[in-house]
């Protein structure tokens, strides 16, 4: 049966003669599952074009400013749509950005901007942000089956979710490092950990600042498994808003300073307790070991491996990776150890995007809007073209694969990278 979900233009195909060859390779002791295996070993060997990028910085904004206001103005859209802001020139001829963003301005030549990015969710979920974040963080083409926007957000048993962007860049190009103490290999894998930078002891997908605390969708491992998910930092305090969003505690918790009556408190016209947004108190992860010695936390692991051995006991009642999961996130502490107005409301179906550095052409805006800035006017590309880009800056070619908890294989690249960006 086709998995529920899946699309089957995501797979490799397997030829008859193949299947045949797969089926012959049980009368010496292997399989499928065996041949998958070693095509994921394989994969890793395959010779790839040069990365132009060692590392991606990729700054997220949910409910992000206007491209009216910033990067895409439209002085001569009527007065509900272009607002109220200036325009001043760039070094491009005839590019042109919010006055306020002079300094930008003056450096176009430094980097690229794609005006007509766009997703292609249903028209119902365009102007919505747990979709929408689902498709920007996974680089996905659709939300899994059976999701709406109310649901995309809340834990669901058997969803079929894609992996994110980052996930798949730590499938594709992080070393696997032998862990402390190698564990009994999983299905589909090795007795391995991955996650591992260069040796630096780093996860290979860092997400800050409020990592651990936001819900957006998207930013997980999907279907590849709780060892690529990433680590979240939390540089801020906890956030007493009912609303919480953003980096900063309380963002949308401000109230009015030209209106008394809106004071932090719990005035009838003020909005709730924002106390904490006057002193954000931002600080780096405490990654100390709390005075434990060397030697102490060697002990702790040995003792550790010894509950591991108790663990393993059990470890056939396990159907949801939880157990996975939690080894997963051990070994990567022990390697610890060692980023509305009025009018207008949403207008999701064209948003733009900054590129900078990692071997993009810089120097030029790709793609243009319509006169109001809502729709594209020339080619559009979308999250899947967004995370193929990336991909292929880090040298991850369009043909890989990466494979899931189960050993089924699937294609990397969900689109194509926007070739006017590429060197």
């Amino acid at each position: 049966m086709h998995r529920t979900g899946c699309q089957r233009e995501d797979h490799p195909r397997i030829g008859r003669r193949e299947l045949l060859q797969v089926g012959a390779l049980g009368l010496f002791g292997a399989g499928l599952s065996d041949l998958l295996r070693l095509e994921a070993q394989a994969a890793k060997l395959t010779v790839r074009h040069r990365a132009s990028a060692k590392a991606v910085v990729f700054i997220f904004q949910s409910g992000g400013p206007s491209q009216h206001e910033t990067i895409d103005p439209k002085p001569d859209a009527p007065d509900g749509i272009r607002g109220e802001y200036g325009v001043t020139a760039t070094r491009l001829p005839g590019v042109h950005f919010c006055e306020y963003l002079p300094r930008l301005a003056d450096r176009a030549n430094r980097f690229a901007i794609v005006r007509t990015m766009h997703h292609i969710a249903g028209r119902e979920f365009r102007n919505e942000h747990n979709s929408c974040h689902y498709l920007l963080h996974s680089g996905s083409t659709a939300l899994p089956p059976g999701d709406t926007n109310a649901s995309i957000g809340q834990p669901r048993l058997g969803r079929f979710e894609w992996p994110s962007i980052g996930s798949l860049i730590d499938y594709a190009l992080t070393p696997e490092t032998p862990s402390p103490q190698p564990s009994p290999p999983a299905a589909g894998g090795e007795g391995r950990v991955r996650g591992a930078l260069l040796g630096t002891g780093l996860p290979a997908v860092v997400e800050l600042p409020r990592g651990n605390n936001m819900k957006y969708p998207g930013r997980g491992p999907g279907i590849l498994g709780p060892r690529y998910s990433r680590w979240g930092v939390n540089l801020a305090p906890p956030c007493r808003a009912p609303d919480p969003a953003g980096s900063c505690p309380n963002c949308f918790s401000h109230d009015d300073p030209n209106d008394p009556e809106r004071k932090a408190g719990k005035g009838p016209k003020a909005w709730w307790d924002n106390t904490s947004c006057r002193n954000p108190d931002f600080h780096l992860p405490d990654l100390a070991s709390d005075g434990f010695s060397l030697p102490q936390i060697e002990d702790r692991t040995a003792l550790l491996k010894r509950l591991d051995d108790l663990r393993r006991g059990v470890e056939s009642a396990d159907r949801a990776g939880g157990l996975d999961s939690w080894d997963a996130h051990r070994h990567q502490a022990m390697q610890l150890l060692l980023a509305s107005r009025p009018g207008r409301h949403h207008w999701g179906d064209v948003f733009p995007c900054f590129f900078a550095g990692g071997g993009i052409r810089p120097g030029q805006v790709v793609g243009q809007t319509d006169k109001t800035g809502g729709l594209p006017a020339t080619e559009p590309y979308t999250p899947a073209d967004l995370a193929a880009t990336i991909f292929h800056l880090l040298g991850v070619g369009p043909h890989e694969e990466f494979h899931d908890a189960q050993g089924r294989p699937y294609r990397i690249y969900q689109g194509d990278p926007i070739s006017p960006l590429l060197a």
